[in-house]
């Protein structure tokens, strides 16, 4: 990742965060892509441009920050279905229309559910198997390496309550970083596609060090910007 576009993350995570109380912007430029009438190709059939990449870019934008402001809630967030009732309205999405377009591919998914992911995922190739698959949800699995043994003794504590708060928290926490760490690897891509004159298909994809960098950077940024203690593992 270039200084330059660190200094810009870093710059714009700030500025979105700041306004925890702000309204989720709506009717962007850029909307969402509406579901493909029958017949129509797979997502899987479908190359990413330029324009694909900035709508995503928009959506992981706004999914992180509210999630932020879901995290600054004085009052906390006390049961997963509440979390995602509250993601879904800000985002403008209806009621028990949301299905998950990417899963881990880790030892807390199946094949079976990656797979079921996939096919829900709306968006072309690139952004359904490396933006969301690789980058996103790489976070959630690189993320629980360190959080994730802590949280669970904090969660068995927390057993005997009627109450999810720690696994909400810890969903928001994640769902930050990954979100933030997706944008940040969009804006590098389509900056080299535009430099490159490729904005009709995205190709290629990131190694293990180049996401891992960005999942590092993005974990820094959105500790710093909700005052959480960095806990990154240094090697």
């Amino acid at each position: 990742m270039k200084p330059s576009w660190i200094v810009f993350a870093i710059l714009a995570l700030g500025t979105c965060l700041s306004a925890s109380n702000a309204d989720v912007r709506r009717g962007t430029d850029l909307p969402e892509p509406p579901p493909p009438p029958p017949g129509a190709p797979k997502p899987a059939d479908i190359p990413c441009t330029c324009d694909d990449l900035r709508r995503r870019l928009d959506t992981a934008e706004r999914m992180r920050d509210a999630y932020a402001r879901a995290y600054r809630e004085k009052d906390p967030i006390r049961w997963k279905k509440d979390l995602d009732a509250r993601i879904g309205q800000e985002m403008g999405w209806a009621e028990g229309s949301v299905k998950a377009e990417a899963k881990p591919a880790d030892d807390t998914t199946t094949p079976e559910q990656r797979k079921e992911a996939r096919e829900n995922c709306p968006w072309c190739t690139w952004i359904c198997d490396v933006s969301m698959q690789q980058v996103h949800e790489g976070y959630h699995t690189w993320f629980r390496q360190y959080e994730g043994p802590f949280f669970n003794l904090k969660l068995i504590g927390q057993q005997m309550t009627f109450r999810q708060t720690i696994f909400v928290k810890f969903t928001e926490l994640t769902e930050m970083g990954a979100h933030q760490a997706e944008a940040t690897f969009l804006r590098d891509k389509i900056a080299e596609m535009e430099q490159k004159g490729e904005c009709k298909g995205a190709t290629g994809t990131p190694t293990e060090d180049e996401m891992k960098s960005r999942w590092e950077q993005a974990d820094k940024e959105v500790r710093f910007h909700m005052e959480i203690p960095a806990e990154t593992p240094s090697k």
